[in-house]
């Protein structure tokens, strides 16, 4: 799929900037300048990390209760197990958001890399999501396949994967519709983002 093929190349740059420093975070909650879809922008907006978040990535904080940031994702969220999306809880939103948008990027050596989920028309009000679900109201995009579903972590045996599950919290709703391309939203995404958040897993294939 050419679109999400665009989108590793573009939207890789502070994500990879986290994985390869874990002492470094990235981002700022101001104008949209912290789009994970802008690497020149994301090096040169590099900063101190907080204690809370190594690996923090703009001003949101978004975690998960099957992993920890950084540690191992379980089995059960990928090809190897049940292949459900994980849940996921935010909090610190800025408060004049007006819809929140998810991305989580398959990040493998050798520049392999694949959109395994994307996301949009979250509400501010909604906190988290359990495993396999999304808010209500929510729409999801395509993921590598073209399809509108959690894509999965896949792959041979010993391969190893970074998933970086990203949210963006827009100061005006996108109103994308059921199957929107990712690729193609980027644009309007990078627009109206006010700050972001990441929260990164580890996998292993047995």
């Amino acid at each position: 799929m050419t679109g999400v093929r665009g989108w590793n190349r573009a939207a890789l740059g502070c994500a990879a900037l986290v994985l390869a420093a874990t002492s470094v975070g990235c981002g700022s909650s101001s104008g949209g300048t912290a789009s994970v879809a802008q690497t020149k922008s994301a090096t040169s907006t590099v900063k101190a990390s907080t204690a809370t978040n190594p690996n923090a990535f703009g001003e949101i904080s978004l975690t998960s209760t099957a992993f920890q940031n950084g540690h191992p994702l379980p089995a059960t969220y990928t090809c190897s197990g049940a292949n459900i999306s994980p849940p996921l809880r935010w909090s610190k939103l800025p408060a004049d958001a007006k819809e929140l948008v998810f991305v989580a990027l398959d990040i493998r050596k050798g520049g392999r890399n694949k959109v395994a989920w994307s996301f949009a028309g979250v509400k501010p009000s909604d906190a988290q999501i359990a495993a396999g679900t999304l808010p209500p109201g929510a729409v999801l995009g395509q993921n590598q396949t073209g399809k509108d579903k959690w894509g999965g972590v896949c792959g041979a045996k010993g391969e190893r994967h970074r998933v970086a599950f990203l949210i963006y919290a827009l100061r005006r709703k996108l109103n994308l519709k059921p199957g929107f391309d990712p690729i193609a939203i980027r644009p309007r995404l990078k627009a109206a983002t006010i700050s972001t958040g990441l929260t990164l897993a580890s996998y292993t294939h047995p």
